[in-house]
């Protein structure tokens, strides 16, 4: 009893809900800024829009329950669910493995742990770093995963998948 459909073609997306301000500054690495998440989500809806590819987005904590999520993210999810038709919120209780197994393929913010998994169950996966910040050539750090940091370069990857 799946919630996705065999000719359901979706990229499947994993990010990170960054705190806010006053947490993030203290508590999170550079590249973990809601700007640059933001960025990560808006650069692949638009080249997914472009590819009429739809996306499921598994997103880590309750954004309504959560006060410390950073108010430029939250603002974008939302702006997402009001706004967005090809784009699906899977809630937490969905096996990851499901998710990923059903897709075309995943990006991921760096360095969550679900790339390594879909990498472990043979789907294409990358990490997207819109900071520009992450050294690309570092497999060590992202366990062989690669790491994109160029719209360009991720319009390219998504269009060799479908």
């Amino acid at each position: 009893n799946s919630m996705f459909k065999s000719d359901d073609k979706y990229l499947c997306i994993f990010d990170i809900s960054p705190f806010r301000k006053s947490l993030d500054e203290v508590t999170e690495p550079s590249i973990i800024k809601a700007k640059y998440i933001v960025k990560f989500l808006n650069d692949i809806i638009e080249i997914s829009n472009k590819k009429n590819l739809k996306i499921y987005i598994k997103i880590k904590r309750s954004l309504y329950k959560n006060v410390t999520v950073h108010k430029l993210y939250r603002k974008k999810i939302l702006d997402i669910i009001n706004n967005e038709k090809g784009i699906k919120f899977i809630e937490n209780n969905l096996s990851v493995e499901e998710l990923i197994n059903n897709s075309v393929g995943v990006v991921s913010y760096p360095y969550t742990s679900t790339a390594s998994l879909a990498n472990y169950l043979k789907k294409p996966s990358i990490y997207y770093d819109p900071s520009k910040k992450l050294d690309n050539n570092d497999l060590v750090f992202s366990k062989g995963i690669k790491i994109l940091n160029d719209k360009e370069l991720l319009e390219n990857w998504i269009s060799d998948l479908i």
